[in-house]
């Protein structure tokens, strides 16, 4: 068996790193995805604010299912392709 992990060309974790976000995602993309569950979109969501981004900039907020499944990924799947989102 081959295990393969993928991961993003940039992973950037600090303490505030939210506070510096607008820093970072223009760069990736226009119209991200931002995953999660509700607890952590309490805790994100204000540092997504469309005022704080450039013209063009949206966000779609989804909250993840209860665990990862093939039912729960083609859910994200059909929510990204019907969202135009260029990142997760």
């Amino acid at each position: 068996m081959i295990d393969i992990f993928l991961s993003p060309k940039r992973y950037i974790q600090k303490p505030g790193a939210l506070a510096d976000v607008r820093a970072y995602l223009p760069d990736v993309g226009r119209h991200p995805m931002v995953l999660s569950d509700a607890l952590v979109h309490a805790l994100i969501a204000p540092h997504f604010d469309r005022s704080r981004f450039p013209s063009g900039f949206s966000p779609h907020f989804v909250r993840f299912g209860v665990e990862c499944s093939l039912t729960e990924i083609a859910r994200l799947v059909k929510i990204a392709a019907d969202e135009h989102v260029d990142f997760i």
